[in-house]
């Protein structure tokens, strides 16, 4: 077993590495949320624009038998 001997400079290498991971981690979480919300926001939007279209007599849907 290999025992490596912690010092000053290799602790801060640790702690700088680990919050480059962790700002990497944010973004990508943050990235999801925001991608995820755009589409769950979209499909609602054509929904409810559908709907609203419908409703003022725009345009008409027919029922498929």
């Amino acid at each position: 077993m290999i025992v490596r001997k912690i010092t000053l400079r290799n602790r801060a290498s640790m702690d700088y590495t680990m919050l480059e991971a962790q700002i990497i981690i944010a973004v990508i979480c943050i990235m999801g949320c925001g991608w995820t919300s755009w589409k769950l926001g979209h499909q609602a939007g054509i929904v409810n624009a559908l709907n609203y279209l419908e409703k003022t007599g725009v345009i008409e849907f027919e029922d498929q038998a």
